[in-house]
């Protein structure tokens, strides 16, 4: 496999690194937009945004976050139990350098540039005196922080999700969704297909919600 072209420089803080990635002949010519672009699947915001009313009105929750916990373990069991079987799975976490070429393997794909645009640069922290891994944005900067422990393909594709998924829905549907397409991507059918059924069998949503339209039709479920 074609290792990925990226320069890592001092971070803003003293456990963060930033890599940063060259500008493909895509992004140059127009082909392929520079900055995040969100991709919302052939739907719209409001098909895949979720809202539970509170006492301030409807506001945004984390309202399966619980069930994609227990779907990525079970995911997780199942590719153990395949590697007996002759699956090559890495279990173990890897190494801080290789970490760094997977990340920057997935971002700089040409899949992922396609569809989400070309991301310049992301922050890493290496997770010192930290036990949650996370994604997301610091301003306008894609941020990641992964401990040791959390240095698998699983979770390192679960947390580019995040980075890749607006932030008011954490692990809603639309997370759901691009996680899923990473695996497929970056990990094979095969892998996705278990990961697939876990978010079933845990009742994980990852399709658009059924939105009520003008004409009285639903999307599908």
């Amino acid at each position: 496999m074609k290792k990925p072209k990226f320069k890592i420089i001092q971070g803003p803080a003293a456990h963060e690194r930033t890599l940063e990635f060259p500008m493909p002949r895509g992004a140059r010519d127009g082909r392929i937009k520079s900055g995040l672009q969100y991709h919302y699947f052939g739907g719209t915001e409001e098909e895949w945004r979720h809202k539970t009313r509170g006492a301030g009105g409807w506001r945004d929750r984390d309202w399966q976050r619980k069930k994609a916990y227990e779907a990525e373990g079970l995911a997780a069991a199942a590719l153990r139990v395949k590697t007996d079987e002759g699956w090559r799975v890495d279990v173990a976490p890897y190494s801080w350098e290789h970490t760094c070429q997977v990340v920057a393997r997935v971002l700089t794909s040409t899949r992922v540039q396609n569809r989400f645009g070309y991301i310049p640069k992301v922050t890493i922290h290496t997770g010192a005196g930290r036990r949650v891994a996370r994604g997301g944005r610091v301003g306008s900067t894609p941020w990641l922080c992964l401990p040791v422990w959390s240095r698998t393909d699983l979770v390192i594709l679960h947390e580019i999700a995040h980075v890749l998924t607006p932030l008011w829905e954490p692990h809603g549907r639309l997370w759901a969704r691009t996680y899923l397409e990473l695996v497929k991507w970056e990990l094979g059918a095969d892998k996705h297909k278990i990961l697939k059924e876990a978010f079933r069998t845990k009742r994980v949503k990852f399709n658009r919600r059924r939105v009520a339209k003008s004409d009285g039709f639903f999307l599908a479920e």
